[in-house]
C-alpha cells in the first residue's frame, strides 16, 4: 500500500484514496450497501456530554476466518478480545459500546448465537446489535475511542480522525493510522491514552481499494472496441469460441459429477 501510493501523483492518490472513505461514509458506495443498508445516514446515540465512549466494532467472520494464524498472539479470537475492552474500560471507568457487525444479518443462526453469548459476557453498557438502524460513521464520530479486531472499519475510523486501537490482524495498522495492542496492560494503557488519529495515513488504504493497485495508464482503449497493452492488441473472442467454451465447461463438469457419483 505505501509503494503504490508513493508511486501516484500525490494529488490525483490523495483524491482517488479519500473518495473510497468518503463514499462509504455518505452511503453511496454500492458494494457497502448491503451493510449499511439497514443504517439511517446521520443516526448516533446519545452520549452525555462528560462521558468517553469506547467503541468496539466486530470483524466480519468472513475477514479473519481463512488466515492461518496463531490465534494465542491475537486474544485468542474476537469473543475474548471483547472481554478484554470490557475490562480495560471498566478499569478506567469509560462507556463501553459494541458495533456488531451488519453482517450478522447474514449468518447462520448458531453463528449469530455465538457471538450475542460473547458480547453477553462482556456486559457492555451499550450493544448495537446487526439490526441497529444507528450509522456506524456517525458512531465513529461519538467515539472519543475506536477499537477493532482488523475489521475495515477501523482504517475508516481513523480517516475520520479518531484514535484506532487494532486487537487482531488488520493490514493498515503498519500504515501508522491505529495502534496494534498485543495484551491486556496494553489495551488499557492504550484506552487511557490513544493514539494520535491520522487521517493522512489512512488514504493509502483507500487507494488500494479503490484502485486495487492498478494504474491503467499503459491499457488503451481504441474505437473499435479492443484493447492495446504497449504493442499487444488484446480483443474479445470470436462469440462461437466463447459458446465452445462454455460447451467444454459444461461437458467436464459433467463427467465429474458422473465420476463422483
Amino acid at each position: 500500500m505505501k509503494r503504490m501510493y508513493e508511486s501516484w501523483p500525490q494529488s490525483e492518490a490523495d483524491a482517488v484514496g479519500s473518495s473510497w472513505f468518503l463514499d462509504r461514509r455518505n452511503h453511496i458506495e454500492a458494494a457497502n450497501t448491503m451493510f449499511t443498508g439497514g443504517q439511517t445516514l446521520g443516526q448516533g446515540i446519545n452520549a452525555a456530554p462528560n462521558e468517553t465512549i469506547v467503541t468496539y466494532f466486530s470483524s466480519s467472520g468472513d475477514e479473519i476466518a481463512e488466515l492461518d494464524l496463531d490465534w494465542a498472539d491475537f486474544f485468542n479470537g474476537q469473543e475474548e478480545a471483547v472481554k478484554a475492552v470490557a475490562d480495560a474500560c471498566a478499569v478506567h471507568g469509560f462507556r463501553f459500546v459494541v458495533r456488531t457487525h451488519p453482517h450478522k444479518r447474514f449468518k447462520p443462526a448458531d453463528d449469530v448465537a455465538a457471538w450475542h453469548a460473547a458480547v453477553k459476557r462482556a456486559n457492555p453498557d451499550t450493544h448495537l446489535d446487526e439490526h441497529s438502524e444507528v450509522d456506524s460513521y456517525t458512531l465513529m464520530e461519538q467515539s472519543d475511542v475506536v477499537v477493532t479486531y482488523g475489521s475495515t472499519t477501523g482504517v475508516e475510523a481513523a480517516f475520520a480522525g479518531r484514535p484506532v486501537i487494532v486487537m487482531g490482524p488488520s493490514a493498515y495498522d503498519e500504515l501508522g493510522c491505529a495502534q496494534r495492542v498485543r495484551d491486556r496492560q496494553q489495551l488499557i494503557d492504550a484506552i487511557a491514552d490513544p493514539p494520535i488519529p491520522s487521517s493522512t495515513r489512512a488514504i493509502p488504504y483507500g487507494l488500494m481499494m479503490k484502485r486495487r493497485g492498478f494504474i491503467y495508464r499503459h491499457l488503451v482503449r481504441d474505437g473499435a472496441g479492443s484493447r492495446r497493452f504497449g504493442e499487444v492488441t488484446i480483443v474479445e473472442p470470436h462469440e462461437l469460441v466463447r459458446h465452445l467454451s462454455h460447451a467444454l465447461n459444461r461437458i467436464g463438469k459433467w463427467r465429474l459429477t458422473r465420476v463422483t457419483q
